[in-house]
């Protein structure tokens, strides 16, 4: 039975499992999860904090109400998509105001991102099953062979100076801002690449 405890304790294993190899740049510092109802998205990351946050309730009400899952197999790989996804997201070069204001460079984002994700995943099949029992690759395949039709080659990652740049520019543009200044210093310290 597919419970809520379930999917937060699923979301922390695989989150652990996976750290660094879809976001080698940016360490993934905080997993929150919000308890409250949303009826949007599941989950979202800010590269600038290195966080995640996980919507419980949406992600439950997806596993069960939606596609109605009944075998563990099938809610582990969403989930593990899910998270794959997000860590994704952390080392991807977004410009988030053309990414907030632009639908076709929104869904090119989301695309390519989809995309980079399914295909860690398909490439690493046999080492996640082994670390999270049965997944149900071939949902993934199927997506990824959707994906590969749009033609969307465009997952781009940030290099050390892209990052420390958009870091600097989000800090000066709100430099009185303590929370920020954490966050920044959070950061630099997480970005253990090339001396950055």
């Amino acid at each position: 039975m597919i419970t809520e405890e379930k999917i937060v304790r699923t979301i922390m294993y695989i989150s652990n499992l996976i750290e660094g190899a879809l976001n080698p740049m940016v360490k993934c510092n905080k997993v929150k999860f919000q308890c409250t109802p949303t009826k949007g998205t599941m989950a979202w990351s800010s590269s600038s904090t290195g966080s995640i946050i996980f919507h419980i309730p949406r992600l439950y009400n997806y596993c069960v109400e939606e596609c109605q899952y009944q075998e563990d197999k099938d809610m582990i790989t969403s989930i593990l998509y899910i998270v794959a996804h997000e860590k994704s997201h952390l080392d991807q070069d977004i410009n988030m105001i053309r990414y907030h204001n632009d639908i076709a460079y929104h869904n090119w984002i989301e695309d390519s991102n989809n995309k980079n994700a399914i295909k860690w995943i398909i490439d690493h099949a046999n080492y996640l099953q082994r670390c999270l029992g049965p997944l149900n690759i071939d949902i993934l395949k199927g997506k990824y062979e959707l994906l590969q039709k749009d033609g969307n080659t465009g997952y781009i990652s940030m290099t050390p100076a892209v990052l420390v740049s958009k870091i600097m520019n989000k800090y000066i543009a709100q430099i009185n801002d303590d929370r920020l200044f954490r966050d920044y210093t959070t950061v630099l310290l997480s970005t253990q690449k090339d001396g950055y």
